[in-house]
């Protein structure tokens, strides 16, 4: 049987009339075959453009695993409603 355990902490900052940054933590571990233990930081910045919601983000990711490199993850998005 697999069980996996997260906890993450987030928050959200102004830093300017239209542009917001939020930045995430994250620690969980995975109960498998292979039982390990992973962890994450990133900040994502946002903003609103002609109605589109935008975003860019940076993270940094690793975990425990023997012969298992940390990875660097960027994001670009747009959310659109109709």
């Amino acid at each position: 049987s697999r069980r996996q355990r997260q906890m993450c902490i987030r928050d959200r900052f102004s830093l300017a009339e239209n542009i917001g940054l939020t930045l995430c933590g994250s620690l969980g571990n995975v109960d498998a075959a292979a039982d390990y233990t992973y962890h994450s930081v990133g900040a994502t910045v946002n903003t609103t453009i002609s109605g589109a919601d935008t975003f860019a983000g940076v993270a940094l990711v690793d975990n425990d695993n023997a012969g298992s490199d940390s990875e660097t993850v960027f994001s670009v998005g747009v959310s659109l409603s109709f």
